[in-house]
């Protein structure tokens, strides 16, 4: 940092942001299914973190699987309930969700999504992932009774 009184005009600062301050999640086996082109929310599992600055970030992992009985694109995206403020579906904005895949016939295929939210709150943001079928013609599924959804958050330092 710039200091006048220094004979070089710096000093040392100390380093600040990118610490982990706190890690949520949860797991879920619930099986959703749709045949849906819009957005549909999985509420198992869902996590909530509040975090301790509104500069601070939220770092999200997910993974689940995914499947439709005959060959369809699923996309996978999330959404994000601020308490006492607004709930954003689609959180990556992409037409395509943060994954696209095509599922052959009758095949399970396990996703797992990143994801780096910066809410600018200090209120509690819940997440939950979401999933349609692009084309909105055939039924696909997400989750199953025999298989583990988890969804993690981390609350990173933004200073």
């Amino acid at each position: 940092t710039a200091a006048s009184g220094e004979s070089t005009g710096l000093k040392w600062a100390a380093a600040g942001g990118g610490k982990i301050l706190q890690v949520i999640t949860d797991t879920g086996s619930v099986q959703y299914s749709t045949d849906s082109a819009t957005l549909q929310t999985i509420d198992d599992p869902v996590a909530s973190i509040t975090p301790s600055n509104s500069s601070n970030k939220v770092l999200i992992l997910a993974t689940i699987d995914a499947y439709a009985r005959t060959g369809d694109q699923i996309i996978l995206d999330l959404q994000r309930a601020i308490s006492g403020g607004a709930t954003t579906s689609g959180l990556s904005g992409e037409t395509h969700g943060l994954l696209f895949g095509e599922s052959p016939d009758n095949a399970t295929f396990g996703q797992t999504f990143v994801f780096l939210d910066s809410p600018s709150t200090t209120s509690a943001c819940t997440y939950k992932m979401m999933f349609s079928n692009e084309g909105g013609s055939v039924t696909i599924y997400a989750g199953g009774a025999n298989t583990l959804a988890v969804i993690v958050l981390m609350e990173v330092d933004g200073t």
